[in-house]
């Protein structure tokens, strides 16, 4: 039997949907020959990154993906690769789910994938109560220090090397490990997925939320994230970007925060000016500082500003307070400025599908089999 070894990362899981960026994997038979060495393969996620994943979980320069195939591009490839083996990961489920995301998203039928996850094997053989991290898994069971880079391809080969040593803890070899363990191992069905001791659970059920971020009085005009607001900044830039191929600016963390007004209609002058927006002040032609109080009567610290201000001084960056930028950058006549309504129709559109069908579904007259 041939396993792939696989692991990926998703520029954004907004509305509970990842779009992937990289799929890294190494291919291998149950002795762990390798048949394919490891391979990061980088996709165009057509999407806005996320913060979080920009500051902290990114081994690339976020520009090199507008050149990258999408994902349609490279599932014939995938495909071919899944045929006839079994995919391996560290919590492989929520890979597995991000593929058919993807499917999904781009109308694809999706491969019938076979799977087994080494976190819950590695569980089971440590005794911990808890899963743990694939570094601490792998610091433990392969005795040497761990690549921390967040790259798809090296955690592939990370959880590659976790799974022999695991097998070579029990004398057995891959094939054997997954006969000995099936509560580990699982496969799809069309958008169903399920390990062998569970039902299959549908991963097109994209249901909403239960709930934004509570928002406390005298903070409805606040951005932060997890909330409502917070959603349509980031939903508004993402749809500024996928016009506008113009030069990117940069907003402090104490406008996008802490004023959605003001926030939303920099990003209203970012588009009529052709520019788009970006989380890096290294990415960024034009950084706009904004100065803001905390309740004590504190400036409030920009996470952004000190890169900024290094960036301005070395002449890579043009540096502005709020005020300067909305001077030179004027709101067209014609902007909307009900951020209720929003210029972004699909959006609208898709809450209300899911509103339907939220009532649908709890419609005791109307339900059968999801399946």
């Amino acid at each position: 039997m041939k396993y792939l070894f696989f692991d990926t990362e998703c520029a954004n899981c907004f509305d509970k949907t990842g779009k992937l960026f990289s799929i890294g994997f190494v291919l291998t038979d149950e002795n762990f020959n390798v048949l394919e060495p490891r391979e990061d393969i980088l996709i165009n996620p057509d999407a806005q990154f996320d913060w979080f994943v920009v500051r902290k979980m990114m081994a690339y320069d976020r520009r090199i993906f507008k050149s990258k195939p999408k994902f349609d591009a490279v599932f014939p490839r995938l495909t071919k690769m899944l045929d006839g083996a079994v995919a391996v990961g560290f919590n492989t489920a929520a890979d597995v789910v991000y593929l058919l995301d993807e499917c999904n998203r781009y109308k694809l039928d999706p491969p019938k994938i076979r799977f087994f996850d080494v976190q819950m094997f590695e569980q089971k053989l440590s005794g911990r109560e808890n899963v743990c991290r694939l570094t601490s898994a792998y610091e433990e069971w392969c005795k040497a220090e761990p690549h921390d880079a967040h790259r798809s391809d090296m955690d592939a080969e990370m959880t590659m090397d976790v799974a022999k040593a695991l097998c070579a803890h029990l004398g057995m070899n891959m094939d054997e490990a997954v006969a000995a363990y099936p509560d580990f191992a699982g496969e799809t069905d069309g958008f169903y997925y399920a390990y062998s001791t569970e039902e299959m659970r549908d991963s097109r059920d994209k249901t909403p939320r239960p709930h934004y971020r509570k928002v406390k009085p005298g903070q409805e005009n606040f951005c932060l994230r997890g909330s409502r607001n917070h959603e349509m900044f980031m939903r508004y830039a993402e749809d500024i970007n996928k016009r506008n191929e113009g030069a990117r600016v940069c907003l402090s963390d104490n406008l996008e925060s802490f004023d959605y007004d003001r926030a939303m209609r920099a990003l209203t002058r970012i588009d009529a000016a052709g520019m788009g927006y970006t989380l890096k002040p290294a990415e960024a032609k034009i950084y706009a500082s904004c100065a803001v109080r905390d309740e004590t009567g504190r400036p409030r610290k920009c996470s952004k500003y000190s890169r900024a201000r290094r960036l301005a001084a070395a002449g890579e960056t043009e540096m502005m307070t709020i005020d300067e930028f909305e001077q030179r950058f004027s709101l067209p006549a014609d902007a909307n400025l009900d951020w209720d309504r929003f210029d972004a129709p699909e959006y609208a559109r898709e809450v209300k599908r899911r509103k339907r069908k939220r009532r649908k579904t709890n419609d005791p007259t109307k339900q059968g089999d999801r399946r």
